[in-house]
């Protein structure tokens, strides 16, 4: 009889298993890692189709689902080892997602993920003829062992990458990957503080819009043209034009090597435009006006259809320089800067006044100019 009842109580035990199993890893890759799972297929696998999330997230299920089945292989003898054949799957997927993550981590949590795996076998062979004396002993079987399972999918969680930065970082080159650049814009806006990586992939997709002059500047980027050096986490020989966002993993530039190459880039025929408004916003991440002042004719008429940000720094610069070389007039900007200066004027503690103006001038280069650290 209580065999039987082992018998069957096995069999609804492991369905449940199963379809727990299941509905995690869907979830957990659906809602957490489907844009660093996927980068993570490309990069392996440069003809990759990139199917929507759902299809992606469904074939991740089975693919655990089939390493899950081949380990239960070797406990087909024992199916009351039935829910252990889904740790090495739930093994698996964390060391997938745990891309960017510190060696150092990922060793330390892989180790404990295997020595918990060899441990709970070791005491499952010498313990498991005492587990079935009766039901009550049984039932605290079945609950300790669906602990060690859910301790299972803690360790995924634990190994897969949960940094905010890395997370926008790879959406941000996802849908660059797909061409939609208006949504990277949207995703770095969302940002409190960004990276070199996350700065330089919203310059591209701006650039690649034909928008980088009017938008880039935000309260949220605090750095220099140093962000043109940043990295990618994935290497796309199919994209040359990611390739080109990297300056073709030059070594690091200096400040005046950055603005040599971008201007090198611009004197060719193709996509002068483009590189020119790099190098133009270079000149303004450095607060380099001199400079930028300097370059501006050769890329731009100098007229009230400039975009927003180059019009903002014309303008700061004639009210702040004694000899300025170009006198910028614009009657409605000049309106929105006295707004700013009498505000800026009017609030003395540094930090609500700062507080006040990136609410209002927050993606101004005004601001940036004033508040930007670099």
């Amino acid at each position: 009889m209580i065999n039987k009842l082992f018998r069957n109580s096995i069999v609804r035990n492991n369905i449940l298993y199963t379809i727990s199993f299941c509905l995690f890893i869907f979830t957990y890759i659906y809602a957490l890692q489907i844009d660093l799972i996927t980068l993570q297929f490309q990069s392996i696998c440069k003809d990759f189709i990139t199917y929507n999330d759902f299809v992606i997230s469904l074939l991740c299920t089975l693919l655990c689902l089939f390493i899950s089945f081949i380990t239960f292989l070797f406990f087909r003898k024992k199916k009351e080892y039935y829910y252990l054949s889904y740790a090495p799957s739930l093994f698996f997927l964390g060391i997938l997602t745990s891309y960017g993550e510190s060696f150092i981590k990922t060793f330390l949590l892989s180790f404990l993920f295997i020595a918990l795996y060899i441990l709970i076998i070791l005491q499952k062979k010498r313990k498991i003829k005492f587990l079935f004396i009766d039901r009550y002993t049984f039932n605290k079987a079945i609950w300790k062992d669906e602990m060690v399972a859910l301790i299972f999918c803690l360790g995924t969680c634990l190994l897969g990458n949960t940094k905010e930065m890395t997370h926008y970082r790879v959406k941000m080159e996802r849908l660059i990957l797909k061409g939609e650049y208006s949504k990277v814009y949207l995703v770095s806006n969302k940002l409190v503080h960004s990276d070199s990586s996350t700065t330089l992939l919203r310059a591209y997709s701006l650039n690649k819009q034909g928008k980088l002059g009017e938008l880039f500047f935000l309260s949220s980027i605090s750095m220099g043209s140093q962000f043109f050096n940043a990295a990618p986490l994935f290497s796309y020989s199919k994209n040359e034009n990611i390739g080109a966002l990297y300056f073709k993993r030059i070594n690091k530039l200096e400040k005046e090597a950055i603005y040599k190459r971008l201007e090198a880039l611009a004197k060719g025929k193709k996509e002068r435009k483009f590189w020119g408004d790099y190098l133009l916003i270079a000149c303004l991440s450095d607060k380099n006006l001199e400079l930028f002042v300097k370059l501006l004719p050769q890329y731009y008429t100098i007229n009230t259809t400039l975009p927003k940000h180059y019009r903002e720094a014309l303008l700061w610069y004639t009210h702040t320089h004694t000899h300025p070389t170009i006198v910028y007039s614009d009657n409605i900007l000049e309106a929105d800067y006295q707004d700013y200066i009498k505000l800026e004027k009017g609030i003395f503690n540094l930090n609500e006044r700062k507080n006040k103006l990136k609410d209002t001038y927050g993606n101004t280069y005004w601001f940036y100019f004033q508040y930007a650290t670099i």
